[in-house]
């Protein structure tokens, strides 16, 4: 997505940081170990929803770290 692009959503949590999302630490450590230090637009919005068994539908920028991003997103098992 491009900075100051539109994001439309009917979830208003926005969370600005992987520690405050209650990942398990091994995904944490994993998610640092990758070089992510802050969650993209599309993170900060759809994992939160992902962990509470919310249906997602999420779009974003094609690349090698957005499918790194939706791995993560959608990933329940490994979150606690």
């Amino acid at each position: 997505m491009e900075v100051g692009g539109i994001i439309e959503s009917n979830w208003d949590e926005v969370v600005d940081n992987f520690d405050a999302m209650v990942l398990k630490e091994k995904l944490l450590r994993g998610i640092y170990a990758y070089g992510f230090e802050k969650p993209s637009a599309i993170q900060q919005r759809a994992i939160i929803p992902c962990i509470r068994g919310r249906d997602v539908i999420a779009q974003a920028q094609s690349g090698k770290k957005e499918r790194i991003k939706r791995k993560i997103i959608m990933s329940p098992r490994l979150i606690s």
